[in-house]
């Protein structure tokens, strides 16, 4: 990874801090100033800071995934006991966290999933958004759970459709109805890749049927 991929990165995971040469108005420029720091300084792994978390009990703090990366957090702890001292332990800068901190809002990576899965769930036919499959036909449940795997994937990174694109460029008869019928090109070699499915076994017109029958 580049400096200049590794910088982007870390710019998706702020949630105050988007890349600026000036904190905007509105937004709170200590938190600002701190996840900047971090975005360019990437020369330490911020060890000590993560020893004194662990030492204070903050494992289960330190690995939930709540979009922060364990150095920002390690970070945001330095700067706290800096201000603040320790001598409430983990408890203090773990409310700091969860009430200054979380409440800046989602990270520019979690906007930019949700923002994504939107634009994606209005392709599907089946998958809406919900938790559980809303019907209980097995087709229907079939289409919805793959639907479901290709929002989540692409919602993260569109380098997530490459591969199941280039799936579907095995097959010519099933690539042509695909484009003729403006389905997801990705979605549909997601689809021809599951089950099991291999390119010795995929029959091109049965599964143009299927997908006629089925999902069309």
């Amino acid at each position: 990874m580049t400096a200049e991929e590794r910088t982007i990165q870390r710019v998706l995971d702020c949630r105050v801090y988007n890349g600026e040469d000036s904190c905007p108005e509105g937004k709170n420029d200590l938190l600002w100033g701190y996840e900047r720091h971090w975005v360019y300084h990437t020369d330490t792994d911020r060890t000590e800071e993560i020893e004194d978390m662990h030492r204070l009990g903050l494992d289960g703090f330190m690995n939930e995934d709540d979009g922060t990366p364990l150095s920002l957090k390690a970070l945001l702890f330095n700067r706290y006991a800096h201000w603040v001292g320790s001598a409430e332990g983990g408890d203090g800068f773990v409310r700091w966290y969860a009430d200054f901190y979380l409440s800046a809002g989602l990270t520019n990576r979690q906007l930019r999933y949700e923002r994504r899965k939107s634009e994606l769930v209005r392709r599907c036919r089946y998958y809406k958004g919900e938790d559980i499959c809303p019907d209980s036909n097995p087709k229907a449940q079939h289409f919805w759970t793959y639907e479901r795997i290709w929002v989540d994937a692409l919602s993260k990174s569109y380098r997530n459709a490459e591969k199941w694109r280039k799936v579907l460029e095995r097959y010519p008869r099933i690539y042509n109805f695909v484009a003729a019928s403006g389905l997801p090109a990705s979605l549909v070699g997601l689809l021809i890749s599951s089950d099991g499915r291999c390119s010795a076994t995929v029959n091109e017109e049965e599964f143009i049927k299927e997908l006629k029958s089925y999902y069309l």
